[in-house]
């Protein structure tokens, strides 16, 4: 057992114990059936830390214990203590990755609501379709865990979900976002080893560590109820499309490590196996649409958003079972312009130097977001909006919150989930509903027409009205400018014609005083 002196971890045994990196994977298991599967999700017990649990808002005095490993009985025991915190390193392989989001992060939600809903979007693209959210700590930041049913590299995991979320916009440094397993420096076989970077164990007692429900809400489980949530989004994860995502994350790293041509050529043919093979049933749009882009930019050069759009769209639709199984034909324009932009961050042409020069701790301003996710919320929002028109419409619209909310679930084809975010509340909810100024009711819609709309763009509807207003006045001015300078010149003209006749009649009186006095000079 471990004890603990003035705040700080002991051993037991003598000194004379060896130090090694990893540890004993046969040491006993806790035997409460909770404390074994915690021990058994969280296994490595080398470099761990060991903090006194602090006063809420004061920081942590943490530090690194590395005489001795953390035995999963340890672990279990220390756990429950809620006098002190405790935390472990990822091993080698792992069942897990957290997204560390910091209270004053640009990407927690207090900050930006819309960030949470793009990195989701971005994990369920490469297989991750389930996460659970939970609060870090008394300081509010946020832990996204994304359970897994096996294990996987620690190291090829973190680069894989690092360099795909760095695509839509995420910048990872410290008090931002960070990630657990984080990718480490690395090290090749043979050359000694780096370390993860260590981090809280989840569900401390007083650690102020809780679940939360999908409006930031803390959820009143216990770690047994934890973790069966975690093992429940386990089981829903895509794991075919993860290992594909982490395959490709392990090319396009060895790739740029060494610019081998063999490398290239490996990854140049599977692109024209993915080509060739096609789409081969739903659900592998954008998987697809990243591999044309990524052959458009890498092998072919192209450094243009519009044209490795256009080529994207036009291979895609010559790609079979493109029209059989993609369910994004009526978008596909947009859909390639989007691809075109991930693909100009994301990779650069063979040959060329890297741009992509971000490293793990820089500070960059993040890449306008692709749009594809706003469209479909603002789609949305539309299906919504009809739908609270037609209830109303025929005095069918339930004054209760769960009726309501069931009946507009129904017509606008969305989930209550939908529903119940903060941007939709205000338009049906009456405890956040904002009247509206009576307008022309629409036509009415029956159950199941209300289908997903594409991307209305106001902003641009908006300012080509403000270019025609600009226009207008711009040729009302011309008007009245060349009016001003057309009346000038006829003034100028009547001015110069009146001069030009009082000087004529000077000169015609001028040239008849001579005639008269060569005339009288002539008679005498």
């Amino acid at each position: 057992m471990l004890k603990r002196q003035h705040g700080s971890p002991s051993h037991v045994f003598g000194s004379s114990i060896s130090l090694h990196p990893r540890r004993s994977q046969n040491d006993p298991l806790p035997v409460d059936p909770v404390g074994k599967h915690l021990a058994t999700l969280f296994p490595n017990g080398w470099d761990w830390i060991f903090a006194s649990a602090p006063t809420p808002g004061d920081p942590i005095d943490w530090e690194t214990v590395k005489k001795f490993p953390l035995s999963p009985v340890e672990l279990w025991s220390l756990h429950q203590d809620p006098e002190c915190l405790i935390g472990i390193r990822p091993s080698a392989q792992t069942r897990w990755l957290v997204l560390d989001i910091d209270k004053d992060s640009r990407y927690h939600p207090a900050s930006d609501p819309q960030w949470l809903p793009q990195i989701r979007h971005a994990l369920e693209d490469i297989g991750i379709c389930r996460s659970l959210l939970c609060q870090s700590s008394h300081s509010s930041g946020l832990h996204l865990y994304l359970p897994l049913p096996e294990t996987v590299s620690s190291f090829w995991l973190s680069n894989c979900i690092k360099l795909n979320l760095e695509a839509i916009g995420i910048k990872f440094y410290g008090g931002q976002c960070e990630l657990y397993p984080n990718p480490k420096r690395y090290v090749p076989k043979g050359k000694g080893f780096s370390l993860f970077a260590a981090f809280r164990l989840p569900m401390q007692p007083g650690s102020g560590f809780h679940p939360l429900d999908a409006d930031l809400n803390p959820l009143p489980w216990s770690l047994e109820h934890w973790l069966d949530a975690f093992e429940l989004c386990a089981d829903g994860q895509d794991m075919g499309r993860l290992h594909h995502a982490i395959s490709d994350a392990q090319q396009n790293f060895k790739v740029r490590k060494s610019g081998h041509a063999s490398s290239l050529a490996t990854w140049q043919e599977r692109i024209h196996e993915e080509k060739t093979q096609g789409w081969t049933g739903p659900g592998q749009t954008n998987e697809k649409l990243k591999i044309l882009a990524c052959e458009a930019r890498v092998f072919m050069g192209m450094d243009s958003e519009d044209q490795i759009a256009e080529y994207v769209c036009q291979t895609a639709q010559n790609t079979p079972g493109f029209y059989e199984h993609c369910r994004h034909q009526h978008e596909i324009d947009r859909r390639s312009h989007e691809v075109a932009i991930w693909a100009m961050r994301y990779y650069w042409p063979t040959g060329t130097a890297p741009c992509r020069e971000a490293k793990y701790h820089d500070k960059q301003v993040a890449p306008a977001d692709f749009g594809y996710h706003q469209s479909k919320r603002e789609a949305a929002q539309t299906r919504i909006k009809k739908a609270v028109l037609e209830l109303k419409r025929v005095d069918k619209f339930p004054p209760g919150i769960t009726a309501r909310a069931q009946a507009i679930s129904k017509l606008a084809h969305c989930s209550q989930k939908t529903l119940y975010r903060r941007s939709n509340k205000e338009l049906w909810h009456p405890h956040h509903l904002v009247e509206e100024t009576p307008q022309k009711s629409p036509e009415p819609i029956q159950e199941g027409e209300i289908t997903q709309q594409g991307s209305n763009n106001h902003y641009l509807v908006n300012q080509r009205k403000l270019e025609l207003l600009i226009l207008k006045d711009l040729l009302q001015l011309y008007i009245n400018v060349g009016f001003v300078i057309t009346t000038m010149k006829i003034q100028a003209t009547v001015t110069l014609a009146l001069k030009g006749q009082r000087v004529a009649k000077v000169a015609l009186t001028d040239s008849e005083v001579p005639d008269q006095g060569g005339g009288l000079g002539g008679k005498f």
